[in-house]
């Protein structure tokens, strides 16, 4: 293979087909939150990505401008991103090293993907095998150091997800360890063996544990941890002291074992439910005031009460919290068309809880019986359109389903079909989906009997639709139809109750890792107020969950904080406050890894010594260690090196 010659391996459409049908649990388990994902990373032009276990991109959602210029590379889905046809590149490279990879500019094999920077992180199944990957690509000049979390911790969620989806007649519980951090979520079988789980079932400080019974590891009887609280110690076998966490997620073994089963599960930020409820993390500010989500919606059929269990709405505007009057006047609004069966348009920025509030509307409802479906309007293929709305008769098309599919509104019948990031949807899908609006009827492809359905609309965007309108993106007659009632939720920088709802997440927080309690410096309060939060709540909670590691006697200072969250709060305009907070004391001193880039290089220097000068107290603040001082500096490991080696020091 030659960096500057590399034929592209592109499968056909019908091949495409027959992949994703063979991985259809974990795209369908990775949809959502790869629009989560992308929510986080499309402030920086950037594209997210699902790929098989081959490499061979799947699925994909991104910036316009962006995915042109991807195009040309085919960066795109059925392209076979290998290691073997790509050379290193973060998709075929983190397959191959099952690990987490990023990759920048010049690290690229192919000379004509320099232009490209690319973090990526295996999904691994319940049984430990590959599953697929994600991926999060973007222009190598906006390259951003958190960007290879974001994607690892999706690709963990997925991993959760499968192992949720997979515990027919399991006990599921969480593991997690402080000292070093570890957690698996793991699945127990009727006979008292761990039958597998996430990635840290079969690696971590306990080695490997899918596969063992339960009392070859722990102290602890199982039963005891059963009937105990939600978090109960346990002492590993073996002479190890180390305490784990044990946390009860779901019980669904058959009451023979001789288990006392509990008559309800305790409800936590991330299992309360009762048993047969699925999991919907918000594709969009599902974290307006309450827990993190664990799992998309399933699909499991089209009719009855499997279809209303399995897209089923599982908030409420209890789980709505806060006090912001501008937040509190939605929220009534809310409550009002809840009882009607108008269609509901409801606008905000990403994060601001619009998926969360549609399920809210949709549980008060006289609807709150039938099915909750989600649709991503932008993330659906043009060629996968008509069968994803409409789903397909048996042997409609090669590699099809043979049993044939039902589509969304199908699945809606009778209840809500959420149409999430509506002003994404192109202008060709508007006609159809306003025509099935006036007809309220399908045709399967290859059908021919039209279906009757009966669906409420809530249509959700974070654009100004009549800007798209007017701009001839977005069609006139069906901004019209969808204006029954509209909801504008604000963001997190304009409401007055950003403290008040932080330390609500905090608490939940601290339930979900068995801490007693939780609770934020004056310095945090005083960050939290200053920092923009462009990615609104659900930015603030995962600046909180990253904090709260890091937490001293239960306090969670500003020094706490991410990294990135001091680097944006610079970049939004903020400097003078994030330096202010620093020389109180407040903010990450210099030697700490989260420190601002700010606080490493100083002002009025020659760009030569500014540079140099970055390089060595970034060095000094990591400790000697290359790879967290390239991730302190926003630059790559390849490019520190080099710019080590010109300046004159020894590597």
């Amino acid at each position: 293979m030659h960096p500057e010659r590399v034929e592209p391996v592109l499968l056909s459409e019908a091949e495409l087909r027959r992949r994703r049908d063979a991985q259809r649990e974990f795209l369908r388990e990775a949809e959502g939150w790869l629009h989560q994902l992308y929510g986080w990373v499309k402030q920086w032009g950037a594209m997210v990505l699902a790929a098989d276990a081959n490499g061979v991109i799947l699925d994909g959602k991104g910036d316009p401008v962006f995915t042109k210029d991807a195009s040309r590379v085919h960066l795109a889905s059925g392209s076979d991103w290998s290691e073997p046809v790509k050379g290193t590149n973060a998709i075929g490279t983190a397959l191959a090293e099952k690990r987490a990879v990023a990759v920048v500019g010049d690290e690229h094999y192919c000379k004509e993907n320099w232009f490209l920077c690319c973090a990526a992180s295996p999904v691994f199944a319940p049984d430990g095998s590959l599953a697929g990957v994600l991926d999060v690509s973007g222009y190598a000049g906006a390259y951003h150091p958190s960007v290879l979390t974001l994607v690892d911790l999706t690709a963990q969620a997925v991993e959760e997800a499968l192992v949720r989806r997979r515990a027919n007649r399991h006990l599921l519980l969480r593991l997690a360890s402080d000292a070093p951090a570890w957690q698996a979520v793991v699945a127990v079988d009727p006979d008292g063996r761990i039958a597998w789980g996430t990635r840290g079932a079969y690696a971590g400080p306990l080695g490997r544990v899918a596969g063992r019974l339960w009392e070859t590891v722990f102290a602890v009887p199982l039963d005891d941890v059963v009937r105990g609280s939600r978090h109960a110690r346990v002492v590993v076998n073996g002479g190890d002291a180390r305490d784990v966490w044990c946390e009860v997620l779901d019980d669904r073994r058959p009451r023979a074992v001789g288990i006392s089963h509990p008559a309800s599960l305790p409800a936590t930020p991330e299992s309360g439910r009762a048993e047969g409820e699925r999991d919907a993390p918000p594709k969009d500010g599902g974290l307006a005031g309450a827990s993190a989500p664990s799992s998309p919606p399933r699909r499991t059929g089209a009719s009855g009460a499997a279809r209303r269990v399995a897209w089923a709405a599982r908030y409420t505007f209890d789980d709505l919290i806060g006090s912001d009057p501008a937040f509190l006047k939605a929220l009534a609004v809310a409550r009002k068309a809840a009882r009607t069966d108008e269609p509901v348009l409801l606008l905000g920025e990403t994060g601001t809880g619009k998926e969360m509030l549609a399920h809210a509307i949709h549980r008060a409802s006289p609807r709150a019986d039938g099915p909750f479906v989600p649709v991503n309007c932008g993330a659906i293929p043009d060629n996968l359109r008509e069968s994803e709305w409409f789903g397909y008769e048996k042997g409609a098309f090669t590699g099809a389903n043979p049993q044939g599919q039902p589509g969304k509104f199908e699945l809606a019948s009778g209840g809500t079909l959420f149409l999430d990031e509506i002003g994404d949807m192109p202008l060709e899908a508007q006609g159809v989906l306003l025509r099935v609006l006036q007809e309220r009827q399908v045709v399967r492809l290859g059908g021919r009997a039209p279906i009757a359905v009966d669906v409420r609309i809530i249509a959700a965007t974070h654009r100004d639709l009549w800007a798209e309108v007017k701009a001839g993106r977005f069609r006139a007659d069906l901004f019209y139809r969808l204006q029954g009632v509209v909801i504008t939720l604000p963001p997190l920088r304009q409401r007055s109750d950003r403290v008040e709802l932080a330390e609500r997440l905090l608490a939940g927080i601290a339930a979900e890792r068995g801490l007693s309690s939780l609770s934020l410096t004056d310095a945090a309060r005083s960050l939290i107020v200053a920092h923009p939060w462009p990615g609104n709540v659900r930015q603030l909670y995962a600046a909180l969950r990253q904090a709260a590691w890091e937490a001293e006697q239960g306090w969670v200072d500003a020094g706490h904080f991410p990294e990135w969250v001091w680097r944006e709060l610079a970049s939004e305009g903020s400097v003078e406050a994030a330096a202010a907070a620093e020389g109180e004391g407040k903010g990450p001193q210099a030697g700490s890894f989260s420190a601002p880039l700010a606080s490493v290089v100083q002002p009025a220097l020659p760009l030569a010594t500014l540079e140099r000068d970055a390089l060595l107290r970034a060095l000094q603040a990591a400790g000697g260690n290359k790879r967290k001082a390239a991730e302190l500096l926003g630059i790559s490991r390849s490019t520190l090196y080099r710019k080590l080696r010109a300046f004159g020091f020894s590597i």
